[in-house]
């Protein structure tokens, strides 16, 4: 709990950093009618304000939410209104500066490092790539929050007004001790899920398999030893035992991200520091091994992108594109490859130039890049679902992991799959 707390923490700080500067740019900037009229600045200045009250309610809560010590996935449920709000605040701002060019243009860099700092906040509150978690929990709700009590306030009177003797006291206490622990190891294995990686898919689907087997079989065994004596606690029980079908099936649904370990990464290992790799999220780690899927199926002349030839090192790793170093013969090369073009590189950190893709009608690669001493260059890559996409800051990525949606790399994934394109270092998605 303290370690995901610290991380959402410090990536807060980080965005409140990038919001208060771009807020001072603002301010600072005069009106300069009709290219950046008064009404412009001050429409800035409200949506920055609305992020800026939402992030605070984000720390907020999560101070209030530490110190009761739920366990994370409670925690991303009760930050989710705040997170939406927050993501309301910033599609407003990344609506402003589409439609316009002027405050694209005075406020660029600014901007850009604001949404940079926008998507690692939204890693660090959700950063399980795992898809279908949330369901799961809601449902989990029901019996901690709801019947756990119920079955609480039924035990309490029955002893108090000696309903039952004492061996039936204890068979009632061993049955909801049994059911309690059930469901508990169900929510300790989603709370794991919810902050980390998995690495080992057959271990995790033993685990889930016996917890499902075991919440089952608790519930069923429970309902078969409600005599007359106990039958106070039927209704509890059953409803009980309907959740915990409820669970076992939404479990099914659930799709877990199985990564390598970074001495299975092949080719990608030596671009990416092993501590750095083990740092990343799910969000991010899934994101870093789409886009060098795609680096290491792509050829240019007569080396893949990801060639060991153009010294690649993994510099930062967002939820939708990563940042690495290189030497400049991977621009030369995708710059005479006649599978690539010129694209706009306005919105992105690196913009002294841009190729695109044009191979596929979706899933394609775009290199934004500046120049480094020594013939090095610094790039910005990332994967976009259309052919003609046009870059968004504060877009819809943003906005659905804000809002806790897990889809766009799944998508990302289904498009490679069907494009043949093999993943890194044998990740692959394992149904719980």
């Amino acid at each position: 709990m303290s370690s995901y707390g610290d991380r959402v923490y410090a990536a807060l700080g980080r965005f409140q950093g990038s919001l208060t500067e771009f807020t001072d740019l603002v301010r600072q900037r005069p009106a300069d009618p009709p290219r950046l009229p008064r009404k412009e600045l001050d429409a800035l200045l409200v949506l920055a304000g609305r992020a800026r009250a939402a992030s605070d309610a984000i720390a907020v809560s999560l101070g209030h939410i530490s110190e009761s010590r739920v366990d994370v996935v409670d925690m991303q449920v009760r930050l989710k209104s705040e997170t939406a709000r927050l993501a309301s605040a910033l599609s407003g701002l990344g609506d402003q500066v589409d439609h316009q060019h002027f405050v694209k243009e005075a406020f660029s860099d600014s901007l850009i490092a604001l949404d940079e700092a926008s998507h690692m906040l939204a890693s660090a509150v959700f950063p399980s790539a795992v898809k279908g978690l949330r369901a799961v929990n809601v449902k989990l709700w029901d019996f901690q929050k709801i019947q756990v009590a119920n079955y609480g306030r039924i035990l309490e009177t029955v002893v108090r007004d000696r309903k039952i003797t004492q061996d039936q006291q204890a068979r009632i206490e061993a049955i909801g001790t049994r059911i309690i622990d059930a469901f508990e190891t169900i929510n300790s294995l989603l709370n794991e899920l919810a902050e980390g990686r998995a690495t080992d898919g057959p271990r995790l689907q033993k685990r889930l398999d016996q917890a499902k087997a075991s919440l089952s079989k608790n519930l069923d065994d429970a309902a078969g030893r409600m005599t007359d004596a106990l039958k106070m606690f039927k209704p509890v029980i059953n409803t009980s035992r309907k959740i915990a079908e409820d669970v076992v099936n939404l479990l099914d649904e659930v799709v877990i991200p199985i990564f390598p370990r970074h001495k299975d990464l092949g080719t990608l290992s030596d671009a990416i520091d092993e501590d750095l790799y083990d740092s990343l999220s799910g969000v991010q780690a899934f994101a870093l091994l789409n886009i060098t899927a795609r680096m290491l199926a792509t050829s240019v002349g007569t080396r893949p992108l990801l060639s060991k030839d153009y010294r690649i090192r993994v510099d930062k790793v967002f939820p939708d594109r990563i940042y690495f170093e290189a030497e400049r013969a991977i621009i030369d090369a995708v710059a005479a490859d006649s599978t690539f073009a010129a694209a706009p590189a306005s919105l992105h950190r690196f913009k002294e130039g841009s190729f695109k893709q044009r191979r596929f009608r979706k899933g394609n690669i775009q290199f934004c890049f500046a120049s480094r001493a020594a013939g090095r260059v610094v790039v910005d890559a990332d994967l976009d679902l259309y052919r003609e996409a046009v870059p968004h800051l504060f877009g819809e990525v943003l906005v659905n992991h804000l809002t806790d949606s897990r889809t766009n790399q799944f998508i990302v994934r289904e498009i490679l799959d069907e494009q043949g394109i093999e993943p890194i270092g044998g990740f692959s998605l394992m149904n719980a």
